[in-house]
């Protein structure tokens, strides 16, 4: 009795539940309507009504047929909406569409709504009017062909937005018609080979005419360009005259005469004698330096001076012919004498090797001169002329046993004598040092911006660094010579961190060493080359820069270490108001430098050598008719840059350079805190993003040093930051795999 109760209940409810969802009414008032959208795109926006309006279980279905209702064809339904609104996005101009919506409760669906149908038409085109006329040359009257006129509105600047803007060209008559949507518009025309200008003929947009366009109008505007006129020639005036031999009168042939500005970007004409010694030149008005030049006489200046600080300059006007005759004197043939000496080893037995005599000029740039072999008793001997400045090589032919080096065991060409010629030189002798055996070395080569090889001295400095059991606080440099691809090669090195040096012959500017190939005179930006006891390290290819133009103003000065004692073999360079290392100069034994070859400018001035703290920089400014002397830099020796030393008491912090770097797989960085605090070290990727953390906590106050493993990062560059208390420091280190 109790389970048939149960029954009756469930099937009254189940009755009572299709009843109410028979119940569903029609939607009614269905219409449709025509809405733009973006881009004058076309949208059908439905809306209707219905009688259930607080029941949430309604849902309306929405069906729509291509084409009138009369046409045949089937409804599909398109959506399914919770509202009394549907905008119909998927429709296009020029098509009919119909529409009819159902209610939908559960299962239970209502009759179609009310059936409607819409047309899309094309909107109305934007009210317009014309803008016409003819562009014409101004001077002669006649018509441009292809100039282009740029229509823009108003309160745009002259490069608007496409859809502000329109752009026409003249025809072959030079006629034009632009269309334009109603408003106000700037003009700007323009053709090849005439001055652009705006409406109505001025130059800038401030002072333009705007031009109102009306719906259905059409105006003429005619503009007319003025024609780009040549410069005027400039003004010459010409200059002849004799080039002669001062002792016997008669004339020079083949006497070469540079006429030059002395400003800083120095203009140069070049003026030749003929066979009679006679020459003639055109140059454009100004004041001017002459120089004159002749295979067998000594070159000199206007008038009869040996430097350009003492010269006369030649004033040239308008229309000038000047006469102006030189008289040079002929070269008197050099006295000879000899330069004697001998290569030994340190037991006295003679060595096989090349002696090569290098000539200087101002301790700074090198001139390869001659080359020697040794005899069978170690001896050389070259012939060599009265003045000249020179500098002694030998380069053992057993390089795998001895170390090259300059006369009086000097290693670096920067640092080598100089030795006067005034008469007969004997006692040049050198004894070579043995090479300790090590299966390692560097090669690379020595070239120019363009990838070509550059013949060059090539030094290998090894960093002051306690890191082996063979390296003190007196690093070993090498010297090697490139062939003549400048290709070149160290063998047997000392295991250590090396920075190289390329010097090459006059033309070029010295360079250290980078991994970016960008050339520097500065040590501190060289990058470090690791020298592992086996393994040679191959590409390490060095860029140098030739010299600019030399002009002929100079800088003198001297280096200093802190205890007033001159400083041999320090560079310094001159950066002009460009940004271009412009000269440079090596100092002397005594610390004396002299740059000279500079055009007139401001130039700021920097010097520096290996284990060396670097001056400050200073600025002078040169012309010819002044020299800047006593430019002096005081620079510091450095210590040893990380030492192994427990319990050492410390002042600073400091992060130091890590080594060796590059490195592969695991490298030493070290530094030091003079608090006990917390300390964190990690190392980040190019993009920042952190890839290992090597300290994070408390230390106590000292020197450290941590291993970096990057076995499992890939080769590049990574920056390792330390952060202590208020302390900072970030350092770049380089993984090559």
């Amino acid at each position: 009795m109790k389970k048939t109760r149960i029954f009756l209940v469930l099937l009254l409810m189940a009755v009572m539940g299709i009843a109410s969802y028979a119940q569903v009414s029609a939607p009614t008032d269905l219409t449709a309507e025509a809405i733009s959208g973006p881009h004058s795109l076309q949208k059908v926006k439905l809306t209707w009504q219905h009688m259930d309006t607080l029941n949430n279980f309604i849902r309306f279905a929405v069906y729509k047929k291509n084409g009138a209702l009369a046409d045949t064809g089937v409804f599909r339904k398109i959506a399914t909406v919770n509202t009394k609104l549907f905008t119909d996005v998927n429709v296009a101009v020029n098509r009919t569409y119909s529409y009819y919506i159902v209610a939908v409760k559960g299962l239970t669906v209502s009759d179609p709504s009310n059936s409607v149908e819409i047309s899309l038409m094309p909107p109305p085109p934007p009210p317009s009017g014309n803008i016409a006329g003819v562009v014409t040359d101004e001077t002669t009257g006649l018509p441009l062909v292809n100039a282009s006129l740029k229509f823009f509105r108003a309160g745009n600047n002259p490069a608007p937005s496409a859809g502000t803007t329109v752009i026409v060209r003249t025809d072959s008559l030079g006629q034009y018609n632009a269309v334009l949507l109603t408003g106000d518009y700037f003009l700007y025309t323009f053709a090849p080979g005439h001055i652009s200008e705006y409406y109505d003929n001025v130059n800038s947009l401030q002072n333009a005419t705007q031009i109102a366009v009306a719906e259905g109008v059409t105006q003429s505007i005619n503009v007319a360009l003025a024609a780009i006129l040549p410069p005027p020639p400039p003004a010459f005036a010409k200059v002849y005259g004799l080039v002669t031999d001062d002792a016997t009168t008669a004339g020079v042939n083949k006497a070469t005469l540079k006429f030059f500005t002395g400003n800083h970007h120095p203009f140069t004409r070049i003026a030749r004698t003929d066979s009679n010694g006679n020459y003639l030149i055109q140059v454009p008005v100004g004041e001017y330096y002459i120089y004159t030049c002749a295979p067998g006489f000594v070159p000199e200046y206007f008038d009869n001076v040996n430097n350009i600080q003492t010269a006369t300059k030649v004033i040239l006007a308008d229309g000038d012919s000047v006469n102006i005759n030189i008289g040079l004197v002929a070269v008197v043939p050099p006295v000879t004498y000899t330069l004697t000496g001998s290569v030994k080893d340190s037991l006295g037995n003679p060595l096989a090797a090349r002696v090569r005599l290098y000539r200087t000029k101002l301790n700074s740039h090198f001139q390869m001169l001659k080359e020697a072999r040794t005899d069978s008793l170690g001896g050389f001997s070259f012939n060599t002329r009265e003045n000249d400045t020179l500098i002694v090589f030998a380069q053992p032919l057993n390089v795998l046993d001895f170390y090259p080096e300059f006369w009086e065991n000097r290693t670096l060409i920067t640092e080598a004598d100089k030795l006067p010629v005034s008469g007969n030189i004997t006692g040049i002798d050198f004894v070579l040092s043995h090479k300790p055996v090590y299966v390692n070395g560097i090669s690379g080569m020595v070239k120019d911006t363009n990838g070509t090889g550059v013949e060059a001295l090539v030094h290998a400095i090894q960093k002051r660094m306690n890191v082996h059991p063979m390296v003190n606080n007196h690093p070993r440099r090498y010297t090697t010579l490139t062939d003549s691809l400048g290709v070149y090669s160290f063998t047997n090195l000392i295991p250590n961190q090396y920075i190289l040096l390329a010097v090459p012959p006059m033309g070029y500017k010295p360079s250290y060493f980078r991994y970016d190939g960008v050339p520097t005179l500065n040590w501190r930006l060289a990058d470090s080359v690791v020298v592992t006891d086996n393994g040679v390290v191959p590409d390490i290819n060095i860029t140098v820069l030739t010299l600019p133009d030399s002009g002929f103003a100079q800088i003198n000065g001297k280096i200093r270490d802190n205890s007033g004692n001159g400083v041999n073999g320090a560079f310094v360079y001159a950066v002009s108001s460009e940004g271009e290392v412009y000269g440079y100069a090596i100092s002397d034994i005594n610390g004396k430098y002299t740059i000279a070859g500079l055009v007139p400018d401001e130039y700021v001035l920097m010097a520096g050598k290996e284990g060396y703290i670097s001056g400050n920089s200073q600025t002078a400014i040169v012309s010819y008719s002044v020299t800047a002397s006593n430019l002096n830099f005081t620079l510091e020796p450095e210590g040893v840059t990380e030492v192994n030393e427990e319990n050492i008491v410390v002042s600073d912090y400091a992060l130091y350079q890590n080594y060796p770097n590059p490195f592969n797989p695991s490298t030493i960085i070290s530094y030091q805190i003079p608090v006990s605090g917390k300390v964190s070290l990690k190392v980040f990727n190019v993009l920042g993003n952190e890839v290992a953390t090597l300290v994070s906590g408390i230390q106590q106050a000292g020197k450290h040093s941590v291993s970096f493993n990057a076995s499992q990062l890939s080769t590049g560059v990574y920056f390792y930051k330390l952060e202590a208390e208020n302390f900072s420091a970030t350092k770049k280190l380089m993984l090559i795999k």
